[in-house]
């Protein structure tokens, strides 16, 4: 060892980073009833799916599956459904995106089935779409698409 006194430096503190995350976005707002206008549906766009009222809740849903359903299974259509149970009966909603039709960009149809569970039927229910092409291709319409 020399002789005489050394001064050791002490190590330097490690630095501390820290990363801020940022705020996760706020969940969108639910779907409720209350947001749903009936007015903005057709009954006569409707006509293609083969509803009728006083079809049964499980024939009625069957006839949108199939009529979303691709007919030569080739296509991936996206689809949706919401459910809104109540005391005499229900509400569905029904949204596909995707269709092989190159007019329509989406479309939803809603059903209202009424009576008893396990013993409910069509009431009522109606059909919006929106467009690929024409003056407005980002809102909901009752008119064929161009």
């Amino acid at each position: 060892m020399a002789c005489g006194s050394q001064e050791v430096e002490a190590p330097a503190a490690p630095k501390v980073t820290t990363e801020v995350t940022p705020p996760a976005p706020p969940m969108p707002k639910s779907l409720t009833l209350e947001d749903v206008d009936f007015n903005s549906y057709s009954k006569g766009l409707a006509k293609f799916t083969g509803l009728r009222e006083g079809q049964s809740r499980g024939e009625a849903i069957d006839n949108v599956r199939l009529y979303f359903a691709p007919e030569d299974g080739n296509t991936i259509i996206s689809t949706s459904q919401s459910t809104f149970e109540r005391e005499d009966g229900a509400v569905l909603l029904f949204s596909a995106k995707g269709l092989p039709d190159d007019s329509v960009k989406a479309e939803e149809i809603y059903l209202i089935v009424s009576g008893a569970e396990g013993n409910q039927t069509l009431a009522a229910y109606g059909s919006r779409i929106k467009c690929h092409r024409g003056e407005n291709t980002t809102e909901w319409t009752t008119a064929l698409c161009p």
